[in-house]
């Protein structure tokens, strides 16, 4: 047998499939991209749009098309419903029609579809309409902070920690990652009380089993599972209910100012609205591999206190509720469909049994230290 691929090997791998600068600056032609608010290729998608509109022509900027619908990936012909969560009349965009109408166009043989009257198209949830804007930046520039507080007891949704406006000075809050602990796989053995998803061909998917990876890539929106059973994992923080409507269009950002005690862990992050009658809808998630936190690879310093800054979150536009509030949770990412770290100095992918580590972990919000999120909010209604 040969050599095991390393970290590096691996990156490389991925590094060559990626357009170099070069060849998005030679590319001329047009392009169509479609993705769903709740579409694990989601960021993957934005991110191909970012760099044609960052290193492509005038020719191929000018022709560079986005639409972010609210579908899934199963759902990207259009469809009117994700699992739980239902959407307007408008939701049922006939995208076929569209990918055959832009193909006419570029080809010479029609006109450009009247659906792109702009270059970025994206479904408003709440609203339940479609809006444009001429770039992605136009819709993430601005933001509102919202600031981790509690009484050092944020481990479950009913004695939460809280998101305000102004800056605090508060106990850490506390939990583990611990990788011998199974409860949060048994988690996974069962069903999801989500309904069917129903997708616009009108076939019907059976019901899936809950997933924190798949939850994390946005299905399953309604499922608020994974907040409800952290087993020590993690912590939850909300607002109190919002005064207001208020509309989300972005990419949401947290600085999280953290302490562990282990090497390594891999955190992550949800945020749901929480509506009035007490059931959820996901907005947003991120991940992280604590020792990659700076783009490279070291391990944490024991006990000491580290700012993390989550890598891109997922694109969200919706409108949130009057009454409603948001929920903030992090956690340990013990999953059956991901790579399990052990939580030790070796790499991840050289990991042995006997090698498990409980991480220690504590959430800082003090004055010295102050953790936050920072929530894109809609220019439309920007303050």
């Amino acid at each position: 047998m040969g050599r095991r691929p390393t970290q590096h090997d691996l990156g490389s791998v991925w590094q060559a499939r990626r357009p170099s600068q070069q060849a998005l600056a030679e590319l001329e032609i047009p392009v169509l991209s479609l993705t769903g608010l709740y579409d694990t290729c989601l960021i993957g998608t934005l991110e191909h749009h970012r760099r044609l509109e960052r290193h492509g022509s005038d020719t191929a900027r000018n022709n560079n098309y986005l639409v972010i619908g609210p579908w899934d990936h199963r759902g990207m012909d259009g469809c009117d419903q994700v699992y739980g969560l239902k959407f307007g009349p408008a939701a049922l965009l006939d995208v076929p029609k569209l990918k055959f109408d832009w193909y006419r166009w570029i080809f010479g043989h029609g006109e450009k579809p009247a659906f792109l009257d702009a270059r970025i198209k994206y479904y408003l949830t709440g609203n339940e309409e479609w809006r444009s804007a001429d770039t992605l930046e136009d819709l993430c520039s601005k933001s509102k902070p919202l600031y981790l507080a509690s009484n050092g007891k944020a481990d479950d949704i009913f004695h939460s920690g809280w998101l305000t406006a102004e800056a605090g000075d508060s106990p850490p809050d506390s939990f583990v990652s611990d990788p011998t602990d199974l409860r949060p796989l048994e988690t996974e053995t069962s069903l999801s009380n989500s309904p069917e998803l129903s997708s616009g061909g009108g076939a019907v998917f059976p019901r899936s089993y809950n997933s924190l990876f798949f939850i994390l890539g946005g299905e399953d929106p309604t499922n608020a599972v994974f907040c409800h059973n952290t087993y020590g994992q993690g912590v939850i923080y909300h607002t109190p209910p919002l005064d207001e409507p208020a509309q989300v269009v972005g990419e949401p950002e947290l600085d999280l100012w953290v302490t562990c005690d282990a090497p390594d862990a891999d955190l992550a992050v949800l945020i749901y609205e929480v509506l009035e009658d007490g059931s959820v809808i996901f907005l947003s998630s991120s991940q992280l591999r604590l020792r990659h936190r700076d783009g490279g690879d070291r391990t944490m310093p024991a006990n000491e206190p580290v700012l993390l800054k989550f890598p891109r979150f997922r694109f969200v536009a919706r409108r949130i509720a009057r009454n409603s509030r948001l929920r903030l949770v992090v956690r340990a990412t013990a999953c059956s469909f991901m790579q399990k770290n052990l939580n030790s100095a070796t790499p991840v992918p050289e990991q042995q049994p006997g090698e498990e580590r409980i991480a220690n972990i504590q959430v800082l919000h003090d004055l010295e230290h102050p953790s936050l999120l920072r929530l894109p909010t809609s220019p439309e209604v920007a303050k």
